[in-house]
């Protein structure tokens, strides 16, 4: 009986880690989409807030589902360990090369786009 209790334990671990480097693979998106597209500090509060109330919403489903609705330390912890060792080993990487490879994409976007808007202009001819 213990030994099962054990297996649960550490396969609730695995899961709540695995949740704590997802959102931190999430957040990281959103910091490439800001490095490509550059917007003010009120539309990076926005984006900040709906990544909060995602990561909230699937921790608690998270647990909901794991653990009986039951929200323990340990959970939170093992989230928070999942997204800090994601942070400090392939985190810097996969920010900088997404974003590297992403660039000149977005930069032909971006300009195809200026063109377009400003075919779209009407000129006072006054």
């Amino acid at each position: 009986m213990m030994g099962t209790l054990v297996q649960w334990e550490l396969q609730y671990l695995a899961v709540v880690v695995t949740t704590g480097i997802t959102l931190a693979v999430i957040y990281d998106c959103i910091r490439i989409f800001r490095r490509l597209i550059p917007h003010g500090v009120i539309w990076i509060a926005v984006e900040d807030i709906f990544f909060w109330m995602f990561a909230s919403m699937i921790t608690f489903l998270v647990c909901f589902v794991e653990n009986a609705g039951n929200i323990r330390g340990f959970a939170i912890a093992g989230e928070v360990i999942g997204a800090y060792m994601y942070s400090r080993t392939i985190g810097p990487v996969f920010v900088k090369y997404v974003s590297l490879v992403l660039y000149f994409p977005v930069k032909v976007i971006k300009k195809a786009l200026k063109k377009l808007i400003k075919s779209f202009t009407i000129k006072n001819n006054s």
